[in-house]
């Protein structure tokens, strides 16, 4: 098994493989890579997701390619630039939409738009109180019919299985309550950051579930 180091090193010569050869082709304006490579940690069985930004003439055969740099898988989606802006722009603090972005890198840009537009709304700290209302309810509004659900198949069903499956989804969504609170944006790693903020309630719930 390789270390850890060798690991990222094999990513990061991907990552700088790929954007060599993007930045060799005119109609390419930008490269953004999101995922663990971003802002997390890289296994040896992670691929690369990253997004393509072209000009607006563009009109490729397809949107999503399949490719391989150093031995790693890389899930690439090919952008219009007008696109690109109308997504990130359109994408509401706090979504699902808005933690990709924040949470991605802007590899290169060749274009000064694109890059502004990436500073300004790419903000994983970045929630306006209207906003992180809004994603408060969506939260507690999915939550709490698995609360419900889970009391269901203890009580009735007396099946301790899905019960306790139904609890971690309801401890998915205390945790990303409790990062939308703290000002973050959440991911999909909602757990680890929701016990730095609050290890005693978390560690009850989760740790010692």
């Amino acid at each position: 098994m390789k270390s850890q180091d060798a690991i990222e090193q094999q990513y990061h010569e991907a990552v700088k493989t790929l954007v060599e050869k993007v930045k060799a082709a005119p109609y390419i304006l930008a490269v953004i890579v999101a995922g663990s490579f971003s802002y997390a940690q890289v296994w040896e069985k992670s691929d690369l997701d990253v997004e393509i930004i072209g000009r607006d003439g563009i009109r490729p055969t397809q949107a999503l390619f399949v490719l391989v740099e150093n031995g790693v898988n890389i899930h690439a989606s090919l952008t219009p630039r007008n696109s690109f802006k109308q997504r990130i722009e359109g994408a509401q603090q706090g979504s699902v939409m808005h933690s990709y972005f924040s949470h991605s890198t802007l590899l290169f840009s060749r274009d000064a738009s694109i890059r502004e537009w990436y500073d300004k709304n790419a903000n994983r700290h970045g929630i306006g109180e209207r906003d992180k209302q809004l994603q408060l309810l969506n939260v507690a509004a999915s939550t709490l019919p698995n609360l419900v659900y889970a009391e269901k198949q203890f009580y009735v069903n007396r099946d301790v299985i899905t019960c306790f499956l139904t609890l971690l989804n309801v401890v998915q969504g205390l945790a990303r309550i409790e990062v939308l609170l703290n000002d973050e944006i959440p991911t999909r790693e909602v757990i680890q950051p929701a016990l730095g903020y609050n290890p005693d309630f978390f560690n009850r719930v989760y740790t010692e579930l």
